[in-house]
């Protein structure tokens, strides 16, 4: 099952791509976390592999506040989902969220202010807050602009998400 719910000639600058499975809650907090984004040039792609139709009713809350994508697709596991969405995709950069994803109003716009001011940065990697993880300080303005994570060492491991990755760069287009 596709919906299409916007028509744009121009690409954007994000292709946000969501796979999505018997969420539908966390999906509309992640949807309400993206319209409410003060940088605006971004599609959005949701891949959903839910049995039932939640999804897209919260998909077609949306319209006119976001341009979304939206694909119903049994392709059995989160890369081939993400890639299905890749294969959509007309951003020049990719950003890979998890359903259930919160962050602040202002994180593309900084993320659009770092990648085009830095153009040999390919790539940005979110960070998941927990209860249950011990953070590291933060150590440098890119990190600190951002809230981006530090990965490494065996008491700091944090699980990222929100990778966002220039799509010229992973040969994808």
């Amino acid at each position: 099952m596709v919906l299409v719910i916007w028509v744009c000639l121009v690409d954007p600058y994000f292709s946000v791509i969501i796979a999505t499975k018997d969420r539908p809650h966390s999906l509309y907090r992640t949807l309400i976390c993206l319209a409410a984004q003060t940088y605006k040039d971004f599609e959005v792609i949701i891949v959903d592999e839910s049995k039932g139709r939640d999804a897209r009713r919260i998909c077609e809350k949306f319209v006119g506040r976001l341009r979304i994508q939206y694909y119903m697709r049994k392709l059995g596991g989160l890369t081939r989902a993400r890639n299905y969405g890749i294969s959509r995709s007309r951003g020049k950069v990719l950003v890979f969220i998890d359903d259930d994803v919160l962050f602040s109003r202002d994180f593309l716009e900084k993320a659009h202010k770092i990648l085009e001011e830095n153009k040999d940065i390919i790539g940005i990697q979110g960070l998941i807050l927990s209860p249950r993880v011990r953070y590291p300080p933060l150590k440098n303005a890119l990190r600190k602009a951002l809230g981006l994570g530090y990965i490494g060492g065996k008491r700091n491991k944090i699980r990222s998400s929100g990778l966002q990755i220039r799509a010229n760069v992973a040969n994808i287009k």
